[in-house]
């Protein structure tokens, strides 16, 4: 769900035309990479472009959200998910786009591309179809072949990436998404990188001192990946020979958000761009793109309320009711059955409303100034007062949650 949410709002706050490295940062969000090109992901679709840059082409043409992709060990295809209304599932295409992709898994679970065995025969997915909130990975034949999906020995897995010889796996036994974005974080959910002999179930752990290590890429004998031990996740690698870790990239304040490794290059986000880390030179540069992405998204439109419904109130009498919906108040009657939007700002949102005992306003918080505040709007002439809340720990919490009447002036501001 959490992979969802991030590809819908990357289509909500897409843009008619722009240069992903000259303009503001971009929503990217997966990448991948291979010999000659980079694949990412933008507006909820895969896009390809050289690894020098310039425009990048479209690689499908489906109206479905699409994410994690992953190109074969050999270049030549492109595993990656594929929403179909209520799930989402693996499917494969050429790497050049030329050919309709090809459907892998048909399972009413979430299917989220991982890895592709060595061979590049197989197609690595994390699911959590054999148990709620457990995933587990699962690999199947890229070309279908007529096979069930067969599960990987491992009891919990996430984030992983196969040994040269496929006998070993990388991979964060935990889900990192549950405390990724956590800045020094250092409790007991921790993601820590792991390496399992897949055909003994011995594992060896990463050197780790409850840092959060994510997305590990094996290439040779070492292992890519990013970490948040120095407070913001920067590239790593792990020489398996040494015993060694050493940190490759320093950034501070906006972290590496995806990551993929290749025999001679990284590729990885940061701040909204797509940088290439060359591992023989040991540099990192900014990889110049544009997008032209379909921008259907952007234009007027008419959407069910009901759908984002966030809260319902009726007044005393029963005679009105006040709905919080995709950050608008709405003001429903029920003996006629007219309804009016008190609000209608597409550029605030407006949160938790409630009608007085009187039925003659109705109280909500909006953040129409930047910050939270208390709007109360007369229901006889519109007019709207302001009033800002106080710098304290009382008022926040109020500001989240669902105030009563009582306190509606409670945490009025000076």
């Amino acid at each position: 769900m959490f992979k969802y949410l991030l590809v819908f709002a990357a289509i909500i706050f897409s843009a008619p035309y722009i240069n992903a490295q000259t303009a503001a940062p971009l929503l990217i969000g997966r990448v991948t990479i291979n010999q000659n090109k980079i694949a990412f992901i933008y507006a909820g679709k895969i896009w390809l472009a050289d690894r020098n840059g310039g425009a990048a082409k479209r690689l499908t043409d489906t109206l479905n959200e699409e994410t994690s992709p992953v190109f074969s060990p050999d270049g030549r295809r492109i595993a990656f998910s594929r929403f179909n209304g209520n799930d989402w599932d693996v499917f494969v295409i050429a790497a050049d786009g030329n050919a309709p992709a090809q459907r892998v898994t048909i399972m009413p679970a979430d299917d989220f591309v991982v890895a592709w065995t060595p061979n590049a025969e197989e197609v690595v997915f994390e699911t959590a179809r054999d148990e709620t909130g457990v995933n587990r990975f699962y690999k199947m034949r890229a070309d279908g072949g007529g096979t069930l999906a067969e599960p990987l020995p491992l009891p919990q897995a996430m984030e992983g990436s196969f040994a040269p010889d496929g006998k070993f796996i990388a991979y964060n036994p935990r889900n990192p998404l549950l405390i990724g974005e956590w800045r020094y974080y250092r409790g007991g959910m921790n993601a820590p990188i792991w390496i399992t002999n897949l055909q003994t179930g011995a594992t060896e752990k990463l050197p780790n001192q409850n840092f959060n290590d994510r997305l590990p890429n094996w290439i040779e004998n070492k292992i890519y990946f990013i970490s948040d031990r120095t407070g913001t996740y920067n590239l790593f690698v792990y020489d398996r020979r040494t015993k060694l870790t050493e940190q490759l990239t320093k950034f501070a304040g906006q972290g590496i958000r995806s990551m993929s490794a290749t025999n001679d290059a990284v590729v990885f986000v940061q701040d909204g761009r797509i940088h290439l880390f060359d591992l023989a030179k040991k540099q990192d540069s900014i990889v110049n793109v544009s997008v032209s992405p379909d921008t259907s998204e952007l234009l007027p439109r008419k959407v069910s309320a009901m759908r984002f419904l966030q809260q319902l109130l009726p007044s005393a009498n029963g005679e009105r009711i006040v709905l919080s919906t995709r950050g608008e108040v709405l003001l429903f009657d029920t003996a006629s059955g007219d309804y009016k939007n008190l609000t209608n700002t597409s550029s605030a949102a407006e949160r938790y409303a409630t009608i007085s005992p009187d039925s003659k306003s109705v109280a909500y918080f909006s953040d129409e100034s930047g910050e939270y505040a208390l709007h109360i709007r007369s229901l006889e002439n519109d007019s709207v007062k302001r009033f800002r809340l106080k710098n304290s720990r009382r008022s926040i919490g109020i500001c989240f949650g669902r105030p009563t009447r009582k306190n509606w002036f409670s945490t009025i501001g000076d």
